[in-house]
Formats: structure tokens, sequence, C-alpha cells
């Protein structure tokens, strides 16, 4: 489709890339879950202070990640509840 200021926009193309950010966002929250068990289950065996050091260096890594997911998940949102709905009138008042 291409609107009269000349973007070209396919709407099956944005509902793809859309349950691709939800799954990517999902997939990184599974992550997370896994990756705090993981290390949990590490220190039950590694018993000096260079655990208790290592986990907190590597949860400063994985805070910053975790905001990504949240901005997949609003943009996602903002495209279900805006783009696709204008994308779809404005197709729909072409056609007729």
């Amino acid at each position: 489709m291409s609107t009269n200021n000349g973007a070209q926009i396919n709407i099956k193309s944005l509902v793809e890339f859309n349950k691709t950010l939800s799954n990517f966002s999902a997939k990184l929250q599974e992550c997370f879950t896994q990756m705090d068990n993981s290390i949990n289950r590490l220190g039950n065996d590694w018993k000096d202070d260079k655990y208790t050091e290592f986990k907190t260096q590597f949860s400063v890594h994985v805070k910053k990640l975790q905001p990504l997911s949240e901005e997949l998940k609003k943009y996602k949102e903002h495209s279900e509840k805006h783009w696709i709905p204008v994308i779809e009138k404005f197709l729909n008042n072409k056609v007729k």
C-alpha cells in the first residue's frame, strides 16, 4: 500500500513483525527466569566470595537488558492499538 505522502506499508508484514516482537519479548523473559534459576543453583555449589561478586556483576548486565523486553511489549501494543487500525481503515477506504 502507498499513502498520499509516499509511505509504503504492507499490513501483513507489520502484523508478522508484531508477532516476532511478541515472541522475542516472551523469550527474553523466559531466559531471564532461566538464568536467575541457574545462577541460584550455581550458588549452591560455589561457596566463596567470588560467587557473590560474580552474581552481582552478572545481575548488573541482566538489568540492562530487561527494559528491552518491556519496550518491545509497548511497541507491539502501540502498533496493535494505533498503526494497524489506521492502516486497515486507510485500506478499507481506498478499496471503496
